[in-house]
């Protein structure tokens, strides 16, 4: 997945993207927690411990942050405990998925 081909994506930690399946966005974690599909790349502004055993509990293809939210480096090291891949992102989750749709959905996903 050529998500380093997108302006202002920044890898955080060593884990390998898998393959995702779906995107989703969101940050209400409840919803997240009922309605990701297993496989997806998520965009979130949360940046605490949950959004990573919502990760793991889902086996997520990685999740990146966006609006340049930062996570701290314990979520960070349970991401990779859990071999989550992570990334960072300047701007808005819609603006990131404009991004990914005009590189055509299917290319990235």
């Amino acid at each position: 997945m050529p998500l380093n081909q997108i302006e202002g994506i920044t890898k955080i930690n060593s884990v390998p993207l898998k393959e995702p399946k779906d995107l989703y966005i969101g940050d209400l974690l409840s919803c997240v927690m009922a309605n990701i599909e297993e496989g997806s790349l998520w965009l979130t502004t949360q940046t605490n411990l949950n959004v990573i055993a919502i990760g793991h509990l889902h086996e997520l293809a990685g999740i990146i942050f966006v609006e340049d939210m930062q996570p701290e480096d314990a979520v960070i090291q349970k991401a990779k405990e859990c071999q989550i891949a992570l990334y960072t992102y300047p701007k808005s989750a819609y603006h990131l998925a404009l991004e990914i749709t005009k590189m055509g959905l299917a290319y990235v996903l």
